[in-house]
């Protein structure tokens, strides 16, 4: 089993595994790391996001639908949205 160094010719050896198989250095590749991860969060915000604006526009049909219905039935006591 080997063991990898900083320095050593192991560590060296992988490196330059790693620019081949991308072409990309590893601070390049650091940088498509956080890139990546970033891009996840930004889709799982998204993802937040249309489910919040769901909520609301059900609620905004709720709230029309006991409006309209208030409008048929005049004589029914209607609750107040504070």
């Amino acid at each position: 089993m080997r063991r990898l160094k900083p320095s050593g010719r192991v560590a060296g050896e992988r490196l330059q595994s790693v620019e081949k198989s991308t072409g990309l250095s590893g601070a390049e590749e650091a940088e498509l790391e956080t890139i990546k991860k970033h891009k996840q969060e930004l889709l799982d915000d998204i993802k937040k996001l249309k489910e919040e604006i769901a909520e609301v526009f059900a609620e905004i049909e709720r709230f029309q639908e006991e409006n309209q219905e208030a409008d048929n039935n005049p004589g029914e006591q209607t609750r107040q949205v504070e």
